[in-house]
């Protein structure tokens, strides 16, 4: 994993294309130079077996871009 240096890394996670962060206060960011995020208010909180989870990057860095990132979904079944 590479940190972004000179600007955050943020970015956004869809279900069938829409997003399940509202706010952009709630994407998930890795700050300037960190290797780390963590963003736990959903606002969609159910997924299904055939739904498409897509991720939208719209910064990655302004001097080297954050490169090699993993996204983990995490839940529970009913």
């Amino acid at each position: 994993k590479e940190a972004p240096t000179g600007r955050t890394l943020s970015n956004d996670i869809n279900k069938n294309g829409s997003t399940i962060l509202t706010g952009q206060s709630r994407r998930p960011t890795v700050a300037d130079g960190g290797n780390a995020a963590k963003s736990c208010a959903r606002d969609v909180t159910d997924l299904e077996k055939d739904d498409a989870i897509t991720v939208d990057v719209y910064q990655v860095g302004s001097t080297d871009a954050g490169k090699n990132i993993t996204i983990q979904i995490r839940g529970t079944t009913s």
